[in-house]
C-alpha cells in the first residue's frame, strides 16, 4: 500500500483535444500543488467577472497541514497558473461549490468549512459542522424543502482503524447563525459512504 502511495503526486495538467476520436490530446501544465496528491477537486466560476478557478484538497492535510490551493486561470492558460491558498484549514477531502450569496459569488464547502466567497480570490473561513463529525464525502440539496441548500455527508471512518467502522450518513441543515448547523442522521451502516445523486431535491452530488 506505501509503494502506491509514494507513485501519486500533486502535478497537474489540463488536457485539450487536438483528435479526441483518435486518443489524442495536448497536456498542458497548471503547476503543482503543496500536497501530497488530491482528494478532493473542484473546477468553477468562483472568481471576480465569472472567471473560473481549479481548487485541490490533499490527502496530507490532516497529517502535514497541507492547506487546499486554489489556482487562477491567466488570460493565456497554456501558461502555469497562479496558486494561492484556498483557506488555513487541515481539509483534504471532498469539495463543493454552495449556491450564490449576496455579493454575488459561489461559496465552497469544504468538509466542516463554509468558506464564503469574497470575490476576490479570498474566503472567509466558517465552520458549520463540529470537528467530532470527520467529513470525506458531501453534497448540497434542498433536503428541508424550504428553499435554502443543506448539506449531505459520509464520515471518514474506515481509514481511521481502531475506531469504530459504523460510518454516519447525515444532513446538515442551513443556520442563519454563527453556530453549528443541526445534524440529522439518514443511516448507520458498516460503509463509507459516498453521497449519490437525489431525487426531488436539486443538488450537486457527482
Amino acid at each position: 500500500m506505501l509503494e502506491f502511495y509514494d507513485g501519486l503526486y500533486s502535478n497537474f495538467y489540463w488536457l485539450k483535444p487536438t483528435d479526441a476520436e483518435n486518443g489524442v490530446w495536448e497536456a498542458y501544465a497548471i503547476g503543482k500543488g503543496t500536497g501530497s496528491w488530491p482528494h478532493g477537486s473542484l473546477v468553477d466560476t468562483i472568481l471576480d467577472n465569472g472567471k473560473a478557478a481549479f481548487v485541490a484538497a490533499y490527502h496530507s492535510a490532516k497529517d502535514e497541514g497541507d492547506y487546499p490551493d486554489i489556482f487562477e486561470i491567466p488570460n493565456d492558460p497554456k501558461q502555469p497558473w497562479i496558486r494561492k491558498t484556498l483557506a488555513d484549514i487541515k481539509y483534504g477531502e471532498d469539495l463543493k461549490t454552495y449556491g450564490v450569496n449576496k455579493s454575488g459569488h459561489k461559496d465552497i464547502v469544504a468538509g466542516n468549512f463554509l468558506l464564503k466567497n469574497k470575490g476576490n480570490g479570498q474566503f472567509d473561513t466558517h465552520e458549520i459542522i463540529p470537528e467530532d463529525y470527520e467529513v470525506a464525502r458531501l453534497c448540497v440539496a434542498d433536503v428541508s424543502g424550504n428553499g435554502t441548500m443543506d448539506i449531505v455527508a459520509g464520515e471518514e471512518l474506515l481509514g481511521g482503524m481502531p475506531r469504530s467502522p459504523f460510518s454516519r450518513l447525515v444532513w446538515f441543515e442551513q443556520s442563519d447563525t454563527n453556530k453549528h448547523w443541526d445534524m440529522h442522521i439518514i443511516d448507520i451502516a458498516l460503509n463509507s459512504y459516498r453521497c449519490g445523486d437525489q431525487t426531488q431535491a436539486k443538488s450537486t452530488c457527482p
